[in-house]
């Protein structure tokens, strides 16, 4: 079956797709026709509802978190600007444990780019930095690929920064804050997109002055860093 779209559509299913864990583009424009019927213009798409997309395909959305399918509806009516999507992901700097003295492991939610603009439970991605007062570098890229639905994404993101001190994302729920913290991470929201560096630059100027309480027990007596093993995460959510 040929299915025409303009390059608008073809854009705006596209990317709603990527966020449908587990649904790959033949499977998504399938639920589409099936929710709509052809053809697929932009006025269906601005008129389709969130129980309307989630009934659609034989109930193959059934299963998916709200979260993940609201997302996935503001791309296709048009709700959510689409900014350019294939800004080069940042390269990652060669790192081993103890390169840095005095540094202590960030993760930072992000959807393009190498920018501070993910929530907790939506980002893309949590990029990883090692961070001292004097020296900055990105160690780690982690995805957060599609699959596993609201209980699973939020075990792999958790999983994803259990070894850092520090979590920066644009918004992390109550309730998942409180786990953070159970875990031994402490979590910052930052309302805007930023530059993911910029924000850092800011936590190394703390850093080499005096921190506060909650970062100066991050980083240890006088500063020294202590041990941060990675928390059982299964444990803490189940």
């Amino acid at each position: 079956m040929t299915i025409k779209l303009t390059d608008e559509l073809a854009l705006r299913i596209g990317v709603a797709v990527r966020c449908l864990p587990g649904v790959d583009i033949s499977q998504g424009l399938a639920i589409l026709v099936d929710a709509l019927g052809l053809p697929i213009t932009r006025a269906k798409l601005d008129s389709l509802t969130l129980q309307r997309l989630r009934q659609a395909g034989q109930g193959v959305l059934s299963g998916i978190s709200g979260i993940y399918l609201e997302r996935a509806l503001s791309y296709l009516n048009g709700s959510t600007a689409i900014r350019v999507l294939d800004t080069p992901l940042p390269i990652i700097e060669s790192y081993r444990d103890g390169d840095m003295d005095n540094s202590l492991r960030v993760a930072v939610a992000s959807n393009d780019g190498e920018r501070l603009d993910g929530d907790f439970m939506t980002a893309r991605r949590f990029l990883i930095y090692q961070v001292s007062a004097d020296a900055l570098r990105l160690v780690a890229i982690r995805e957060n690929p599609d699959g596993g639905g609201r209980n699973g994404g939020k075990q792999l993101r958790l999983s994803h920064v259990a070894d850092c001190r520090l979590v920066y994302a644009k918004s992390i729920g109550t309730p998942i804050r409180s786990v953070l913290v159970g875990i031994g991470v402490h979590p910052l929201c930052v309302p805007l997109s930023i530059a993911a560096r910029e924000t850092l630059a800011e936590l190394q100027q703390i850093l080499e002055k005096q921190p506060p309480p909650w970062l100066a027990k991050a980083v240890g007596i006088n500063g020294r860093i202590e041990p941060h093993e990675p928390a059982r995460v299964a444990s803490v959510c189940s």
